[in-house]
């Protein structure tokens, strides 16, 4: 009987020691998560599933090793760090981690490709990612590798205009990542559905998934994002006309962007402000708030976005040939980014303001160029636009025919796009190169067709329209 006690207080005993060397080596693991975060987490790419590999291969070394690891972790020397791993896989992902590099590895896994993905989509090259993203096959029951990848691809939805799809994958991606406590990559799911229903136009769930994400990058000490939180919460105020509460959310990103030294995200912030002047129509402070960017952040994306202010600024100013030169160089600049949807954005203004000066066979240049390089990529940017804008330019030359070929071209993209007013516009234009030849039943019809579309679109088109058949209001 006696026996029986001791050996099972000796089984006891072993639990409690086997139960506490655990609970140990969990803590220690969470702890050392902590701190590679804190380090690392405004870096060039970060991301929680490699952390956590990192982590776990530094508590498995041998102790001097693991010493030697520990101490290079808590005095930010990452770079010692990494000539310490002898494995080639992880030691890619710290590098991109860190720097942003991407290594060659003989053979990636999915996490490691899904980590180049995001580097490109960083750094505006969503075409690159969505190819990078089709090379990937990712472990069916690996469910948090999948939210990632449908977080990338919700994205370039995004980017594609999309915004159901991007809505969906980015809702499904964020209950995955807040089921495995992964909680930077549930912050960043957050500030995509916030920006995607800033851009649908509802606000209140924009407002509330953007403080969720705000909240989420202040507990993870997340400056960088933060910043741009804080920057998009100023773009969402301002889209509502909330102008006083849209310079408060941009003041407090500047006054952090000073405070932790970030140039880049202070140029980015400052460029917002000059556009937050810009909507206000406070054009001569627009125009020192943009200049003041480019003087703090010479960077190609920083520069780009002050020069596009200072493009539009110039425009509404009606000084056209300031405006084109600032827009083309923000569009070279866009487009070195591959940002495509703003450096067409840019290119259509240089070719308005080209326009606007009576150049128009400059304008035509910029047009054709642009609408023939806008079908090899995929992005926001109505291309009818251009369309429109190319058969007024052809129509103000007489080339009557060729401008009812090019307004029936606009037609065709504003009806795969469902875009009512644009529709209307067209109709419009159509009717009026009916009238230019003469053929006054075409052009009533074509109006008549425009006013359909116009109507409870565009009001003041809607009335245009009216006057143009001889109708009252």
């Amino acid at each position: 009987m006696q026996y029986l006690v001791l050996t099972f207080l000796g089984s006891l005993i072993v639990a409690a020691l086997l139960w506490v060397w655990l609970k140990t080596a969990a803590l220690k693991y969470l702890f050392l998560q902590k701190i590679i975060s804190k380090k690392i987490i405004d870096s060039a790419f970060f991301s929680t599933l490699a952390m956590r590999q990192l982590a776990r291969y530094i508590l498995k070394q041998p102790r001097q090793n693991r010493r030697f690891l520990l101490r290079a972790v808590s005095e930010n020397n990452f770079a010692a760090v990494g000539r310490r791993i002898d494995n080639p896989l992880l030691k890619a992902k710290l590098r991109l981690m860190c720097s942003g590099m991407v290594s060659r590895v003989a053979q990636p896994d999915a996490l490691y490709l899904l980590m180049q993905a995001g580097l490109c989509l960083k750094k505006n090259q969503y075409e690159r990612a969505a190819a990078v993203l089709q090379k990937i096959e990712i472990p069916k029951r690996n469910r948090a590798l999948k939210a990632l990848s449908q977080l990338l691809v919700a994205r370039i939805a995004l980017f594609e205009s999309d915004l159901l799809a991007a809505s969906e994958e980015a809702a499904a991606a964020l209950k995955v990542f807040q089921k495995e406590n992964m909680l930077y990559e549930e912050a960043q799911a957050y500030f995509v559905l916030g920006t995607i229903y800033r851009v649908s136009g509802v606000f209140d769930t924009a407002d509330f998934m953007l403080r969720a994400s705000l909240k989420l990058f202040r507990f993870l000490s997340s400056s960088k994002a933060e910043i741009e939180v804080l920057g998009t919460f100023g773009l969402l105020m301002a889209v509502q006309k909330r102008f006083d509460e849209a310079a408060a959310f941009l003041s407090e990103a500047e006054t952090l962007a000073r405070r932790t030294g970030d140039a880049e995200m202070l140029g980015f912030i400052i460029s917002q402000q000059a556009m937050l002047e810009l909507l206000q129509g406070r054009l001569k402070a627009a125009e020192k708030l943009a200049r003041k960017a480019l003087k703090e952040n010479q960077a190609s994306s920083c520069a780009a976005l002050a020069s596009d202010i200072l493009s539009r600024a110039a425009y509404a100013a009606g000084n056209w040939s300031q405006a084109a030169k600032f827009a083309a160089a923000a569009a070279d600049k866009y487009l070195a980014e591959h940002n495509y949807a703003a450096g067409f954005e840019s290119r259509y203004l240089t070719a308005e303001a080209y326009a606007a000066l009576g150049k128009t066979d400059e304008a035509e240049i910029v047009l054709r160029e642009l609408i023939d390089k806008e079908q090899y990529h995929k992005s926001c940017f109505h291309v009818a636009n251009a369309y429109t804008l190319l058969g007024l330019i052809l129509l103000q030359k007489n080339d009557v025919s060729r401008a009812k070929a090019i307004f029936n071209q606009a037609l065709k993209q504003e009806f795969c796009n469902d875009r009512r007013a644009g529709i209307a516009v067209d109709y419009a234009n159509l009717a009026a190169v009916e009238r230019k030849c003469g053929n006054w039943e075409e052009a009533r019809k074509s109006l008549e067709t425009a006013l359909a579309y116009a109507e409870g679109v565009d009001e003041d088109l809607y009335r245009a329209v009216k006057a143009a058949l001889g109708q009252p209001d």
